[in-house]
């Protein structure tokens, strides 16, 4: 067992498990495993639907979902239909390509058509 910090690390292993609990309060609603679905901008890029259909997912899993800041839907939208918990994740930066990456030596860019909440 080493130290880190004021924390221990300790391994459990041949441990019973038969009456693990992995439920957590978050936000005020009991879940059954502690997983969120992280935030991911600009769904829209891959499906018409985009966070739409994440937040519909997640709902039929009983996950919450974290709804990025860079999200082409909006709050609103997404959780209107109030199929999961919803988080909103706000960042400082915005989304960009990392200059080496072939699509943007190639030109491209987000559309600016996608909408942008």
């Amino acid at each position: 067992m080493r130290a880190s910090g004021w924390r221990a690390i300790k391994p459990r292993v041949l441990v019973d498990v038969s009456k693990l609990d992995t439920r957590v309060t978050l936000f005020g609603q009991e879940h059954a495993f502690p997983i969120l679905l992280a935030p991911t901008a600009a769904q829209k890029l891959t499906h018409a639907e985009g966070d739409l259909a994440t937040a519909r997912g997640a709902g039929a899993a009983g996950t919450p979902m974290v709804l990025s800041s860079f999200s082409n839907t909006s709050l609103e939208d997404v959780g209107g239909g109030k199929e999961a918990v919803m988080v909103s994740a706000l960042r400082a930066d915005g989304p960009r390509l990392h200059s080496r990456t072939g699509a943007t030596r190639r030109g491209w860019r987000v559309p600016r058509s996608l909408p942008h909440y």
